[in-house]
């Protein structure tokens, strides 16, 4: 889930399919962008593309929750109102998300959002945006993680409105109230911060050029 373009959605979205795949496990992977991304491009056959945006294609989504495999995986590409589309693609109101998430834990599906982080205050809004829409849904069995793209950070201090900080002027504090929900649900054990590691250039050339799946790519001259 991210709010922003550009940040590495996509690229962590085909490593974690890879990482399953290696793991040996069935994986389904969903690119719901509106242009198909490098995870349709990647995965070929094990990949579906769909536009999240458009409400005529939006039922792929809750369809895929039915699909056998192992780990589904959606890459939902750059969306600032991704909750809010959601809902209304279930037919909207104040319980629609409730309803949805509700239906899911029925059908024992596990579900883990991936939220990427960078210091835009963007990716931190959209975080937030998620948490307050899932809590007024009185939802509480999705868990969240945050990943700081090192392409772009080196440790979380380095997104401000994220971690927060104090105005010279007033001494008020600025920003960290996202983070500050992610740390208490880190204690109940349904959130967690991981970082995604620079990748070599001339592999993440060739992942985006051809696309080769990352252990390709490190390995094919």
């Amino acid at each position: 889930a991210s709010g922003k373009g550009g940040i590495g959605t996509s690229i962590a979205t085909c490593l974690l399919g890879c990482a399953h795949e290696v793991e040996g496990r069935r994986i389904k992977m969903y690119d719901a962008d509106n242009a198909r991304s490098k995870t349709k491009r990647m995965f070929g056959d094990a990949a579906e593309h769909y536009k999240l945006h458009d409400l005529k294609e939006q039922s792929k989504f809750f369809e895929s929750i039915q699909d056998d495999a192992d780990v589904i995986i959606h890459d939902t590409g750059a969306s600032y109102d991704l909750a809010k589309e959601m809902s209304n693609a279930i037919g909207g109101g104040p319980r629609a998300l409730s309803e949805f998430f509700g239906a899911v834990e029925e059908m024992e599906v596990d579900v883990t959002l991936l939220h990427m982080l960078t210091y835009n205050p963007e990716t931190t809004f959209n975080i937030g945006d998620w948490l307050t829409a899932l809590e007024e849904a009185e939802v509480d069995t999705v868990r969240h993680v945050i990943c700081l793209n090192k392409a772009f950070v080196d440790v979380a201090d380095d997104c401000p409105i994220y971690v927060g900080f104090e105005d010279p002027e007033n001494g008020e504090r600025i920003g960290g109230n996202t983070r500050d929900k992610i740390i208490n649900m880190q204690k109940k054990g349904m959130a967690a911060e991981v970082f995604l590691p620079k990748l070599h250039p001339v592999a993440a050339a060739k992942m985006e050029i051809f696309p080769m799946r990352y252990s390709m790519a490190m390995q094919n001259k």
